[in-house]
């Protein structure tokens, strides 16, 4: 999957407020969730951040969250109300590392030692392990795997974690074209002439009749089968058999070839940001999937193969024209959508649209009574369906 910027890491979050509050942790979830954004940021670019716990009766604590930039996750206790808060976070943590995520570095906000059969499995796949807990809170065998201890204290008091490398991505390399097979070398001609029969006596002049006979039926032998040999076998072989392996499995293993990269130091974004306020003003969102898929061609921003396009939005997103964001709970239903939109304090997008106010059209908004799936850490590219949950057949450009 590729990633939205190939410069920094990328840093998940994962907040377990019920184990927190266990521990003694008095700090509001407001505070909680913008001192680890503030922390996590400083080890690279935060692609997804959650905190978990039973919202059912702290509404504003879900709406606090929201408004940080933080999901909150509607975790509900038991029935003999058992905290089920740390198992959903693990599922969460695992389906982000092992379903094409794979963040560099995960923060995990804790006030226990439940999770460290999670720290231990995201160091083993490779990426950091940073672990954020209370200084009184007894977690030596956390600490001993994570690699980074904060205290919570640091953190809220304005704590910033130290820069990860991104994971090393092996780029495959492409495949050498094969070299033209050689030409099968002429074969000569391998008949021989039979040995003349024993000539039996004629009745007539020496060297007539039978002697007669005998030359145009070797004539025929000779210009029938070494004609053939010459014209047909070897003509097949040269034509037949080394055409198609020329013209069929050649072209064939030259059509495996990676598009060219984008060169954005001339590319003219002007008609993609016109495009993406056209859309802004009569869409409720712009599902990202749905721009790449059904919108985006070569008419409105110069590219037609998919793995371009996702190049040009992941550059729109490094450059700042673009931010990205989710909408969660679409017509009541819980599945994600990953969407972006125009960032307009930008001086390249005012630059083209001028001082344009942000578009009338009310925005799909996710409610706290339910966990607010995660955009694809590591591609946002992944939801096809359009505004408002539809999967749209027509191109929208």
């Amino acid at each position: 999957m590729s990633s939205v910027s190939a410069s920094q890491a990328h840093v998940a979050v994962f907040l377990d407020l019920e184990s927190l509050r266990r521990a003694g942790v008095e700090a509001t979830a407001d505070a909680l969730a913008r001192a680890t954004l503030r922390y996590a940021a400083g080890a690279g670019r935060v692609t997804l951040a959650r905190a978990y716990g039973d919202f059912s009766a702290r509404a504003d604590d879900a709406k606090a969250l929201a408004a940080a930039r933080v999901n909150p996750v509607l975790v509900l206790p038991g029935g003999a109300g058992e905290d089920r808060a740390s198992v959903r976070l693990t599922v969460d943590a695992l389906e982000a590392l092992f379903t094409g995520g794979e963040p560099d570095a995960v923060v995990l906000v804790v006030g226990d030692a439940r999770l460290l059969p999670l720290v231990q499995a995201l160091r083993a796949d490779g990426s950091h392990g940073i672990v954020v807990a209370p200084a009184a809170a007894a977690l030596e065998d956390l600490r001993a795997e994570a690699d980074v201890v904060a205290t919570v204290e640091d953190v809220l008091a304005g704590a910033v974690a130290s820069p990860c490398e991104p994971r090393a991505v092996e780029d495959d390399e492409p495949e050498a074209e094969p070299a033209p097979r050689p030409a099968p070398p002429r074969a000569a001609p391998t008949f021989a002439p039979p040995a003349a029969p024993p000539r039996a006596p004629a009745f007539g002049p020496p060297g007539r009749g039978f002697e007669r006979r005998e030359r145009p039926a070797f004539g025929r032998e000779r210009g029938g089968f070494e004609g053939r040999d010459r014209g047909g076998f070897e003509g097949r072989d040269r034509g037949g058999f080394e055409g198609r392996d020329r013209g069929g499995f050649e072209g064939r293993e030259r059509g495996f070839r990676e598009p060219a990269p984008l060169d954005f130091g001339t590319y003219d974004w002007a008609p993609f940001v016109r495009l993406m306020d056209d859309l802004e003003h009569r869409l409720p969102f712009v599902g990202v999937r749905y721009l790449v898929n059904k919108v985006l061609a070569p008419r409105n921003c110069g590219l037609d193969d998919p793995r371009q396009k996702r190049d040009l939005l992941n550059k729109a997103v490094d450059d700042g024209l673009l931010e990205m964001y989710e909408v969660g709970n679409l017509e009541g239903r819980g599945d994600p959508v990953t969407a972006c939109r125009l960032d307009r304090q930008n001086p390249s997008v005012v630059a083209i649209l001028g001082a344009t106010p942000k578009p009338t059209v009310p925005e799909a908004v996710s409610t706290p009574s339910e966990p607010l799936p995660p955009a694809d850490a590591a591609d946002p590219l992944d939801d096809d369906r359009a505004p408002g949950g539809a999967d749209p057949t027509h191109d929208d450009a």
